[in-house]
Order: structure tokens, then C-alpha cells, then sequence
């Protein structure tokens, strides 16, 4: 018979963890971010701008339930995505997003109001200027699957010659 993972008593044959001890390990992870949130907040460590959440040299969505963090070291391509939903022929609803692709193929989407979407990709243009912007043919073509991981090297030499520049 299997144990549970947090208690270690017998837990069921179909079950690795009691529903009580996986309920507490969800409510003291909830409390562990819960306190840490407070604590970037009251340092100033957290910061809203736009459709973004800025935690110390991290990025994540201020909307959502994406709650994935993306350092900005990685951000590799960051460009704005309207889409517009169709009914029939008449566009019905228009969203925007900012959207920012990491090093290893992650893409965090941030969505929001049109202004916040371009406050946002105006402070990730001062906060990552390595990176590239905007969903350009060039832009396209330099990350899609054959040249991505040569982009990758290039953007990532100019982020190091950047931050070996500023520290001077």
C-alpha cells in the first residue's frame, strides 16, 4: 500500500497523499507567497506597470492566472498582439497582449488595455534593451526553429556587453 508524501502514514491504493495533507500543503505554499508577496511590496521590490508585475530582476502578468516569472536576463523577443475575434464578417471583440519569448522557449502572455500593453513594452525596452522587439519579418525569421538558437547567442553576447558597459 502506498504511503502519503507529506505524512507518510498508509494513504489508499489509488493515492500518494491524503486529501487533507495535500489541502494544507496547498494552503501553506498560498501562505508562503502570500508573505513573500508582502515583503517585495514593502521593499519596493515589486512594481506594476502596465500589463506587467516587475519583481526584482524578474517579470510576470498582472492579470490572469499565469503566475509563471520570467527573468528579464532570458527575455530573448518581446513584441504586442492584438487579436480580434470575428462573428462572421464583423469583429466582435478585440484583445492585446504583450508577449515575451525566454531563452528556453518559454512565452509568458500578458494581457490588458491597449495602453497598458504599450506601457509595459515601453518599460521592458528600458529594462531589457538586448532583447528584440516588435513581430517583424526579420524578427520572425531570426526566432523561428532553424536560427533561434543562433539569435539566442547573439542577443545573450549583447546582454553581457551591455551589462559589462554599465558596470564600468
Amino acid at each position: 500500500m502506498p504511503t502519503c508524501k507529506v505524512c507518510g502514514r498508509p494513504a489508499g491504493f489509488f493515492s500518494d497523499c491524503h486529501p487533507d495533507c495535500a489541502q494544507e500543503l496547498v494552503r501553506a505554499r498560498a501562505e508562503r507567497r502570500r508573505g513573500q508577496e508582502a515583503a517585495d511590496w514593502a521593499s519596493g521590490a515589486r512594481q506594476v506597470i502596465g500589463a506587467i508585475i516587475f519583481i526584482h530582476d524578474s517579470v510576470t502578468a498582472s492579470r490572469g492566472h499565469n503566475d509563471e516569472v520570467v527573468p528579464l536576463a532570458a527575455v530573448l523577443w518581446v513584441y504586442h498582439r492584438q487579436v480580434t475575434r470575428w462573428y462572421g464578417i464583423i469583429p466582435f471583440m478585440r484583445t492585446h497582449e504583450l508577449v515575451l519569448e525566454s531563452r528556453d522557449g518559454r512565452q509568458l502572455s500578458c494581457f490588458g488595455p491597449r495602453e497598458e500593453v504599450e506601457q509595459a513594452l515601453a518599460e521592458m525596452r528600458k529594462r531589457a534593451p538586448w532583447a528584440v522587439y516588435g513581430y517583424t519579418r526579420e524578427a520572425r525569421a531570426a526566432m523561428a526553429k532553424g536560427s533561434r538558437v543562433e539569435t539566442a547567442r547573439a542577443i545573450e553576447a549583447r546582454r553581457l556587453r551591455m551589462s559589462a558597459h554599465v558596470n564600468e
